[in-house]
C-alpha cells in the first residue's frame, strides 16, 4: 500500500535506479576497462545469443542496451536488488577479464626506466614522469587539496549545526 509518507521514497527510488545503472555502465565502458572479448564471454554466460562479430558492430548505445537488458531481466526474474545484479555482472566480467588478460611476463627497460606488463591480449607500459609532468602534477594536486580541505571544513560546520 502506498501512503503519502512512502511516496517520496518511491519517487527517489525511481530516480536513483537509472542513475546507478548509468554509473556502472560508464565505468564499464571506460578505455582500459572495456574489452570486447571479455564482454562477449560475459554475455555468453548470461545466455545471450550474440556473435562476436555482431558485438563488435554495436555502438556504445547498443552495448549499453544489451547490458541493461541483462540487468533488468535479472532484477525482474529473480526479484533481487539492482546493486546485487550489477555486482554479479561485474564479478563475472572481472573473472573473464582475468582469464583473457592473463599475465605472461614483465618487461623492464633499464635505459628509460620503463616497466611493461605483457598480457595475453595486450601490453601495458609504465614509465616515470617527465619533469614537465611532475610540475603539472603539483599544479593540479594543490588546488584539489585546497578544495578537499574546504569541503571537509564545510562538512564539519554542517555537522555542528545538526
Amino acid at each position: 500500500m502506498v501512503t503519502k509518507s512512502s511516496l517520496p521514497l518511491l519517487l527517489l527510488k525511481d530516480d536513483i535506479l537509472p542513475f546507478v545503472s548509468c554509473v556502472f555502465l560508464r565505468r564499464l565502458l571506460l578505455p582500459g576497462v572495456h574489452h570486447n572479448a571479455t564482454l562477449y564471454a560475459t554475455l555468453v554466460e548470461y545466455s545471450r545469443h550474440l556473435s562476436e562479430s555482431e558485438l563488435q558492430t554495436l555502438t556504445a548505445d547498443g552495448i549499453k542496451k544489451e547490458i541493461l537488458s541483462i540487468i533488468e531481466h535479472e532484477v525482474g526474474s529473480e526479484k533481487i536488488s539492482l546493486l546485487h545484479c550489477w555486482k554479479s555482472f561485474f564479478n563475472r566480467y572481472f573473472h573473464n577479464w582475468c582469464k583473457s588478460n592473463a599475465l605472461y611476463g614483465l618487461l623492464v627497460d633499464s635505459s628509460s626506466g620503463a616497466v611493461g606488463l605483457i598480457r595475453r591480449s595486450s601490453i601495458s607500459l609504465f614509465r616515470s614522469l617527465e619533469d614537465i609532468e611532475r610540475i603539472m602534477e603539483v599544479v593540479v594536486r594543490k588546488p584539489l587539496e585546497t578544495v578537499r580541505r574546504e569541503s571537509e571544513k564545510r562538512e564539519k560546520e554542517i555537522e555542528s549545526f545538526e
